[in-house]
């Protein structure tokens, strides 16, 4: 042992154990390496480190080819677990209520049931319904000549419209 590598050591012994005991197990562990260094560990044969060798490389290569019934098995266990996968599914859309949002609420529109019960829906109705006729009209040139002034007329009801949107 080196005399840095013996330093090292003590210093580390020192942080676990006392003075005394430290220094003990130091000349212990110089002992246990004297011993080690004066009885070698046997050194294997060429033959034996080849035979060793060899068993190895046949060991690889049997991992390496991998045999039709193993991709079987695997292949079928993957599609059993994507059926399984894609049949629960399949119940629980069956057996799921599918709700639907739309822009108008449900209690407002089961309350809108017909244009007789509510008077602002019968106007409403009748506005687009004029605002329909009017625009089928201009594309059509079915004015008798003034769909120029028609069209400034609705931009110029739109503009008011707007801006007095915004007036609050």
């Amino acid at each position: 042992m080196s005399k840095k590598a013996e330093e090292n050591l003590s210093e580390l012994l020192g942080q676990f154990y006392d003075g005394p005991e430290a220094s003990e197990v130091l000349e212990d562990i110089k002992v246990g390496d004297a011993i080690l260094g004066e009885n070698s560990a046997p050194v294997p044969s060429d033959e034996l480190i080849s035979a060793i060798k060899s068993k190895t490389a046949e060991r690889l290569e049997q991992q390496k080819t991998v045999p039709l019934r193993s991709i079987i098995y695997h292949v079928s266990t993957i599609a059993a677990a994507i059926l399984i996968v894609v049949g629960i599914g399949i119940m629980r859309i069956d057996k799921a209520e599918i709700k639907t949002a739309g822009i108008v609420s449900a209690s407002l529109w089961e309350g809108l049931s017909s244009a007789e019960e509510n008077d602002e829906l019968v106007t409403l109705t009748a506005e687009i319904e004029e605002i329909e006729s009017e625009l089928v009209a201009l594309q059509l040139n079915e004015t008798n000549g003034n769909g120029q002034n028609r069209v400034i007329e609705l931009e110029m009801e739109y503009i008011e419209i707007e801006s007095d949107f915004w007036k609050g």
